[in-house]
């Protein structure tokens, strides 16, 4: 069975598929019977192999045809092999048809400049895709082509998430949405308003937005039968969601629908729904057996196609498939192919997705040390693109999403303090920073809001206080006191069995009852266990455990004694936030507003930008008892 680890990574792996593109077909003043113009007929009616040999065709009597004809025929034959994912011929027609119209300019060049960027995107240069994109969009705004341009916005956004860029990413969307609600009433601008929901779905899949991403999609929803290869992709981003919130039968009914409608949408597309396959099986039915043949799948039919980054995703499948088989060298060499393939493309999350399957191997065979530097380097991936995620709150959606990597590395360092390690114990709490409440602490600090380094945590540690911190790693939950100038780490136990008591306890008192008893003594036991009993604490929860009323504990040897009974209690998301929030500014400088809660009626559809609304849209809360 695939570890917790796993799950975090194939949750972004396969996300959703790349952004709408289109090729560009100007129309041809030719003979009806000419090989171009029979080629781009039967381009247009679907038939894309058809179409590539009558372009072959007239390709192949030579120079003595006119430059612009020669340059009609070679970008159309690049855009029918960009159509059928074939990206490695594409390539060579693409170049020459730049070749040839880089003298008449224009939208001409502007058109086969989009065709060539799709294909070095696809084959692993993106700087050069971003320099296409760029002398295209500029022709298009030149000519006064509004939907070109928005087009080649909407591809540039393609190209920031593959990236890793998704500032930029929801930046490009919302130019390009603009450019389509200024056209009005014009033709291409409803069908470019579905490609710009369909794409910010994609960006927000990418940082664990889920649910605003379905509401995305549903806004991209396109009728029966208009628009096939829109249905279809609209389809498999549905099934990603679904499979990213838990419904695996209805990801893959997605699925299967996504392939009926993708007749003629080629071999990356193919390779696309095989990976998603992959990974039902793997991540949410946990079965290896069943996701290996459906991500050798995805592996071949990138490879055929020429395409880089989803090569890699593929190689980052098949390496967490062997961990979960326990083929640990087989998964390291899989991971170091994906990590060479990331590299070469300049694709972010297979990048990170590849170090933290190496940090993961390292681990299983029992190198620590190994696993540790790989698991660092896929941390500073993941905060290096989730610092130019957009904002706080996408920041927050990347790195929770992506809490698995951090809790991997907590666990070593955790582990390594348990056996006399004592700078460890820090290292552990470092990184359990890096993963928490991270939109609070820039809410409440700007461009100030870093996390606390070990340093930091070192020098904090009994400053305002005991503090006891939680954190659920893979497999244990872990305790720190920081009191008196030092650190002591504790195993309380398995994460899921500690987190699912403490939901059962919230669970019973949110319908109005009594936990029961030999729970609330579990808990106490495991998670107060070994302290010493304060006249203070602060305590810092982590995930149900933040659901937990602490207070209600029993005292571990001391019958019928509660933890409130002995100590005032004090809760804080992170050591971070508790450090801003003792930080105390100059004398007589007002310090913060208070909000104050006390049962509120809260709107059931928030029409302001309140903070009750904004509580009230984001968490169904019902009157307390």
């Amino acid at each position: 069975m695939p570890r917790r680890v796993a799950r975090s990574f194939a949750r972004r792996l396969g996300g959703l598929v790349a952004l709408l593109g289109a090729a560009a077909f100007p129309a041809l003043a030719a003979a009806a019977e000419s090989p171009l113009a029979r080629g781009l007929e039967r381009h247009r009616a679907g038939d894309l192999e058809g179409a590539l040999a009558a372009y072959r065709e007239l390709i192949a009597t030579g120079d003595s045809l006119p430059p612009e004809v020669l340059g009609e025929a070679h970008n159309n034959a690049c855009a029918a092999l960009n159509d059928l994912g074939r990206y490695g011929e594409a390539i060579a027609h693409c170049r020459t048809a730049a070749q040839l119209r880089r003298a008449s300019a224009g939208t001409l060049l502007a058109d086969t400049l989009v065709n060539l960027a799709l294909v070095l995107e696809a084959t692993g240069d993106p700087d050069g895709a971003d320099a296409a994109y760029r002398e295209a969009g500029a022709s298009y705004r030149a000519a006064g082509s509004a939907a070109d341009e928005a087009l080649v916005l909407s591809n540039r956004a393609s190209l920031a998430v593959g990236r890793g860029d998704f500032g930029a990413a929801l930046e490009r969307t919302a130019e390009a949405e603009a450019l389509a609600r200024g056209a009005g009433e014009a033709t291409w601008a409803g069908a470019e308003l579905r490609v710009v929901h369909l794409n910010r779905a994609v960006i927000l899949e990418r940082l664990g937005a889920y649910r605003e991403a379905l509401a995305e999609l549903r806004a991209a929803r396109v009728a029966d039968g208009q628009d096939p290869a829109h249905a279809a992709l609209e389809r498999l981003n549905v099934a990603v969601l679904y499979r990213n919130l838990g419904d695996p039968w209805r990801a893959l009914a997605e699925l299967d629908r996504a392939a009926a409608e993708s007749t003629r949408m080629g071999t990356t597309f193919a390779a696309a729904l095989s990976l998603n396959r992959g990974l039902v099986h793997l991540i949410n039915l946990e079965d290896p057996a069943a996701a290996l043949p459906e991500f050798e799948a995805a592996l071949a039919g990138a490879t055929a196609a020429g395409d880089v980054p989803r090569q890699a995703w593929a190689r980052v499948a098949l390496g967490e498939t062997a961990l979960a088989l326990g083929q640990i060298a087989g998964a390291e060499t899989q991971f170091r192919a994906a990590l060479e393939l990331a590299r070469s493309a300049d694709a972010a999350e297979s990048r990170w997705q590849g170090l933290a399957g190496l940090g993961r191997a390292a681990a299983r065979r029992g190198d620590p040390e190994v696993a540790l530097e790989h698991l660092a380097a896929a941390i500073d991936e993941i905060d290096r693109v989730a610092a130019g995620s957009g904002g706080a709150r996408w920041l927050e959606g990347l790195v929770t999403d992506q809490r698995e990597v951090f809790a991997a590395a907590v666990e070593l360092h955790a582990g390594r303090a348990l056996a006399g390690d004592r700078p460890a114990a820090a290292a552990a709490l470092a990184v359990g920073e890096r993963a928490r409440a991270r939109e609070l602490l820039a809410r409440l600090a700007g461009e100030d809001g870093a996390p606390l380094d070990a340093a930091g945590i070192l020098a904090s540690a009994g400053n305002g206080g005991p503090v006891v911190v939680y954190f659920a790693g893979v497999e244990r939950l872990w305790r720190f006191l920081l009191a008196d100038g030092a650190i002591a780490v504790a195993d309380v136990g398995a994460t899921a069995a500690r987190l699912a008591e403490a939901r059962a306890v919230h669970d019973a008192l949110a319908r109005g009852g009594a936990p029961e008893p030999a729970v609330l003594v579990r808990l106490g036991a495991a998670l107060l266990g070994g302290l010493p009993t304060f006249d203070e604490l602060i305590i810092v929860p982590d995930r149900t455990l933040f659901y937990l009323p602490f207070d209600l504990l029993p005292l571990p040897g001391s019958p019928g004694v509660r933890l409130l009974d002995r100590t005032a209690l004090a809760t804080a998301p992170s050591l971070s936030v508790r450090a801003r929030l003792l930080d105390r500014p100059a004398a007589g400088v007002p310090r913060w507003n208070l909000l104050a809660l006390a049962d509120p009626e809260l709107p059931a559809r928030p029409a302001t930008a309140s903070a009750t609304a904004l509580i009230a849209s984001r968490f169904d809360l019902p009157p307390l008892p």
